[in-house]
């Protein structure tokens, strides 16, 4: 089974805030394991918060054009190994919040992240490598 609005979300290009939260464990075709990368395709999108997607285990490279995007928080999603390699490009963001990413195990490269006020890590048991080469480091607030 497709989750129909994941199949469209692409077209809602003046979109500025999308949670995907909350799949239902016990039906095993609800199971959200990727994204579309027609995610890619939602320019005017300021946050993005994905969580308690337990099946999770894919973020599209798309989310790197999401060159608007302000607020990244994924939360809750332990199946979610790697983050996207250019997640680094997203020049406009100002909040990154990982939480209870728990076969999370390496961060890429975040140095073009230069707009980042707040860094949230908690619960990444797994996470072995955190590359903090920010450009902008004293913008970092907490």
């Amino acid at each position: 089974m497709q989750h129909l609005f994941l199949m469209w979300v692409g077209k809602l290009t003046r979109l500025e805030a999308l949670e995907v939260s909350g799949v239902d464990y016990e039906d095993p075709n609800s199971v959200l394991k990727s994204l579309p990368a027609s995610l890619g395709q939602l320019g005017a999108l300021k946050q993005l918060t994905l969580a308690s997607l337990g099946g999770l285990e894919v973020l599209p490279d798309a989310v790197v054009r999401l060159t608007s995007l302000g607020s990244l928080t994924i939360e809750n999603c332990g199946k979610l190994r790697v983050l996207p390699r250019g997640i680094g490009k997203l020049g406009a963001l100002r909040e990154l919040t990982l939480d209870g990413l728990t076969e999370l195990q390496e961060m890429p490269d975040l140095i073009g992240l230069t707009a980042l006020g707040s860094l949230t890590i908690g619960n990444c048991c797994m996470l072995r490598a955190l590359y903090l080469a920010f450009t902008g480091a004293a913008c970092l607030g907490r």
